[in-house]
């Protein structure tokens, strides 16, 4: 049986607005009230929170895997580690660029959306370290879930349960064997 409100129904009985003159509805009165721009859109409010907390804003340019550029701002993903640019991996079926293939997975992602980043510092390269969002949608955590980054544990534990997820399902680049990139840098 389907569930019924608890709240009682105070509409009025037909024709009891026929009844007493008054033929104008609460949804009609309700349109002609001009709050004077007072209810705003999500996407305004969620923007104007972004820029009052100092949030970089804008279309990214992928630079690789968990590295964008916005506006002329390096700015490194949080909590992720990508393979680089140069680096393959090794599949059943042969050897593969996964560190460009990591690159545009991303891009594909963000395509031309405006993304919201909020600084957590900088790292030892000077690029900005940050948490990016699509929207709603965190662009690191989105990565490592599709197998295309990993979880940096030695920064944060974040995304590692997202990361064993993409692992058991065999996403991404959990369908090849690979270098960790953290260890891959250090051999190069």
């Amino acid at each position: 049986p389907p569930l019924t409100s608890p709240i009682p129904d105070y509409q009025q009985p037909a024709g009891a607005s026929e009844a007493s003159g008054d033929s104008t509805s609460l949804t009609d009165a309700l349109h002609k009230v001009d709050l004077g721009g007072m209810i705003k859109p999500k996407e305004e409010i969620r923007r104007s929170a972004q820029e009052a907390v100092g949030a970089i804003l804008g279309v990214a340019q992928v630079v690789d895997g968990d590295t964008i550029d916005i506006a002329g701002q390096r700015i490194r993903l949080y909590g992720i580690d990508a393979p680089e640019l140069a680096q393959n991996c090794i599949h059943a079926t042969g050897e593969w660029d996964c560190g460009r293939r990591s690159a545009l997975w991303l891009q594909q992602l963000i395509s031309t959306n405006e993304l919201s980043c909020i600084s957590k510092g900088n790292d030892r390269y000077g690029r900005i370290v940050a948490t990016c969002t699509m929207g709603e949608l965190d662009i690191a955590a989105e990565s490592v879930s599709h197998g295309w980054s990993l979880a940096y544990r030695s920064i944060t534990k974040t995304y590692v349960i997202t990361e064993g997820r993409a692992k058991r399902e065999r996403l991404g680049l959990w369908d090849s064997k690979f270098t960790n990139p953290w260890d891959y840098r250090q051999e190069g």
